[in-house]
């Protein structure tokens, strides 16, 4: 399970990528695929971004593709319908109305 994982295995992970989150404009996505790391997607300018972190809380690039003018939402439903599951974190303040 994604978030038993994550929270089981190492909160340093989680820590490592709500950073990573603070840093891309609040919004990544978040995915364990069984291996010794959890993947994160982010949107940095023109190009999406996938990264790794382990349960130390390291974390390096593991490859990049062009994103044009296409939202990360939108990039994330594509990998969706390829079988890929992605939980979203949001860590900007919520605006005031």
């Amino acid at each position: 399970m994604f978030v038993g994982g994550i929270v089981a295995g190492g909160k340093v992970a989680f820590l490592g990528w709500t950073i990573a989150a603070d840093a891309n404009d609040g919004v990544v996505y978040v995915r364990d695929d069984g291996s010794r790391t959890i993947e994160v997607l982010v949107r940095r300018r023109f190009a999406f971004r996938r990264l790794w972190v382990d349960r130390e809380g390291q974390s390096g690039l593991a490859s990049t593709a062009p994103a044009g003018l296409r939202p990360l939402s939108r990039h994330v439903r594509l990998l969706e319908q390829r079988g890929e599951t992605w939980l979203c974190v949001n860590t900007a303040e919520p605006r005031e109305d």
